[in-house]
């Protein structure tokens, strides 16, 4: 009796040694799938954080080199999608080319549109005076759909939000973003918004 005892507390042991490995085995496993998920979740809006600070950046950029007149010829116009800003790109190289601030006949559009996902720049001559237009360029294209002319709310539902004031010198932008654009925001797919005010260097365009 006493082996046989001793035998069934060993088999008690082993059998309770084996649940404890298995839910440690199991903790680990929960806490490894854990923190691939947070990692993936960190990577994913730091990427879409990254996205819409280079796009605001690039129109912080040359909505500084807006140009204008007013009340005619304002700085920023609204435009179908999107903005755009008046620029004189002779000032844009190393050695300016005959800037003219003043004529406003020879400068360049740039123009901000979203098409979908995507947010572009793409550049127009405002006459055959302009110096060339550079081609498209793509902004992001993680940016989800629809434009919105109002200054952006606490709870967007639009991708791109253009707020004008009413002399149009100055414009508030919000861009949205997220890793898949078209489905719900998730902690696997997160949903960041960010937003500015652009406003041109020169005193005349204001």
């Amino acid at each position: 009796m006493v082996s046989f005892s001793k035998r069934s507390i060993t088999l008690v042991e082993l059998l309770i040694a084996i649940a404890l490995l298995g839910l440690l085995v199991i903790a680990v496993f929960s806490l490894d799938n854990f923190a691939r998920f947070h990692l993936i979740s960190s990577d994913r809006r730091a990427r879409a954080q990254n996205d819409v600070s280079y796009a605001l950046e690039h129109m912080s950029k040359y909505a500084f080199q807006g140009i204008g007149a007013q009340p005619d010829s304002p700085p920023f116009e609204q435009i179908a999608s999107g903005f755009r800003v008046r620029v004189d790109r002779n000032l844009e190289r190393a050695v300016p080319q005959n800037p003219t601030p003043e004529n406003l006949n020879d400068d360049n559009w740039i123009n901000y549109t979203l098409s979908d996902n995507s947010l572009l720049c793409s550049c127009t001559q405002i006459s055959a005076a302009s110096p060339p237009c550079f081609g498209d360029e793509l902004l992001s294209s993680h940016i989800i759909t629809g434009v919105t002319y109002t200054a952006m709310p606490d709870n967007p539902t639009s991708g791109f939000y253009i707020n004008l004031t009413e002399n149009s010198s100055m414009v508030e932008i919000g861009i949205v973003s997220r890793y898949r654009p078209n489905n719900p925001p998730s902690l696997d797919n997160p949903q960041v918004a960010m937003k500015t005010r652009l406003l041109p260097h020169s005193s005349a365009a204001r």
